[in-house]
């Protein structure tokens, strides 16, 4: 593993922190489509941001409403979007144009 030559750290610890965006604000993303998954009664999609490389869950029947109202082009959409939290995780649902 290489070393730190500072401090004699791991390059891993060194590395920059992947920056989510807060909940309840809006961002603007281009997010392209990384898998699907299941977990108890749900079926969610989880989307890779083609940037930062973060990842977001987003359930069904949203992917629904982001199916009808967007554009996909080779898996990728862009728009804005806004984090929720839903329990225990946070949730990615696109932001309505005003």
């Amino acid at each position: 593993m290489e070393r730190n030559a500072n401090n004699g750290s791991s390059v891993r610890s060194v590395k920059r922190k992947k920056m989510r965006p807060e909940c309840n604000k809006p961002f603007y993303a281009e997010l392209k489509i990384h898998g699907t998954y299941s977990a108890r009664n749900s079926t969610s999609v989880m989307w890779k941001d083609t940037l930062s490389d973060v990842k977001y869950v987003m359930t069904a029947s949203e992917l629904c409403k982001v199916l009808q109202a967007n554009t996909i082009d080779r898996g990728v959409v862009s728009g804005r979007w806004v984090l929720k939290r839903k329990g225990p995780t946070r949730k990615l649902y696109s932001c309505e144009e005003e």
